[in-house]
């Protein structure tokens, strides 16, 4: 599926979206850079127009991004991650198992390296929540919530919310004082 149907799509069912791009490193960053006015994820858009210049126009072999508090959404991002050796430094999934929390089905897809998957639920309401790399001390165990976002890897995006199960009390631990892909600097 091209970028701008998933983007529609996705944008169909309540998500905000913003187009991504992939650095010489294989680093995710948003397409529209800070010297051209961008903002990261917080340019990320509903607005059809919008969407359709982005994916359509300007950035059409572009990735999508999701923010994830604008779309309401709380995503288990769990991976498995290798040292310089090979060795597995950090399995999300083990993580996950070992401290025996249970993971509701949802729609969930794998990540990008394939070694991971991400398992979007729908935030609760009136609470808020951050993006926490390691939740919980968990290694590998990312939580993709409230000003932060991910990309969305998949193909397929469901026809409705419907998809999307309540997220898990455990996953909803209000936001913390680490922050994921949150500002960090002065002011100047």
């Amino acid at each position: 599926m091209d970028s701008l149907t998933k983007a529609r799509k996705l944008l169909n069912i309540g998500f905000w979206v913003f187009p991504v791009v992939l650095t010489a490193d294989n680093q995710k960053v948003p397409a529209v850079s800070r010297k051209d006015g961008g903002r990261g994820h917080l340019d990320a858009s509903n607005d059809p127009d919008q969407i359709d210049e982005w994916f359509g126009k300007k950035f059409p072999n572009a990735l999508v991004g999701v923010h994830a508090g604008r779309s309401g959404a709380n995503l288990l991002d769990r991976d498995i991650k290798h040292d310089k050796d090979g060795e597995v430094s950090k399995d999300g999934f083990e993580s996950v198992q070992d401290a025996w929390l249970v993971v509701p089905e949802t729609f969930k897809y794998p990540s990008v390296s394939g070694l991971g998957q991400h398992d979007i639920y729908l935030a609760p309401e009136n609470v808020v929540l951050n993006g926490v790399g390691d939740y919980r001390g968990l290694p590998g165990v990312d939580r993709r919530a409230g000003s932060s976002w991910w990309l969305w890897a998949a193909d397929e995006v469901p026809d409705s919310r419907d998809a999307f199960a309540p997220a898990p009390e455990w996953l909803c631990d209000p936001a913390m004082k680490d922050n994921l892909h949150g500002f960090q600097g002065s002011v100047e």
